[in-house]
């Protein structure tokens, strides 16, 4: 069974979403039984326009992604729950707790910045993780 990895952000439709798509991409590069999902505090009704560009130049399809509304059973599910700032706390089962990546940078200030805080913050979890026998 695959490491279920939920990434929140208030829109899910932007942090999330890129570090969801990356993960789950380079888990299965790397041999790692890993899967990544976007969920969003106050999902957008679609990815925003300059993610999906930005996206697509890093040869990812996102045009047709809806976000997702973050709920208690995706967080119960998860393996590990990871916050670009919102509080999911009281969404969260006891005993679990999320990791805050909230210093990332906002994508709509740059998709530059946010991708490398992104992706080296991704590359760094799977580090910790196991490749898949």
């Amino acid at each position: 069974m695959a490491r279920n990895i939920v990434f929140v952000c208030l829109h899910g439709s932007a942090k999330s979403l890129v570090a969801a798509e990356y993960l789950t991409r380079r888990a299965r590069e790397r041999g790692i039984d890993a899967v990544g999902s976007s969920r969003g505090t106050e999902p957008d009704a679609e990815v925003p326009a300059h993610v999906v560009q930005h996206m697509a130049a890093k040869g990812f399809d996102m045009g047709r992604y809806v976000p997702k509304a973050v709920t208690a059973t995706a967080l119960a599910e998860a393996d590990d729950v990871i916050t670009f700032g919102p509080d999911v706390s009281a969404l969260i089962p006891s005993g679990k707790a999320a990791t805050s990546w909230a210093e990332c940078p906002a994508v709509s200030d740059g998709f530059p910045p946010a991708w490398d805080f992104i992706t080296r913050s991704v590359d760094g979890l799977l580090d910790r993780m196991p490749v898949a026998k």
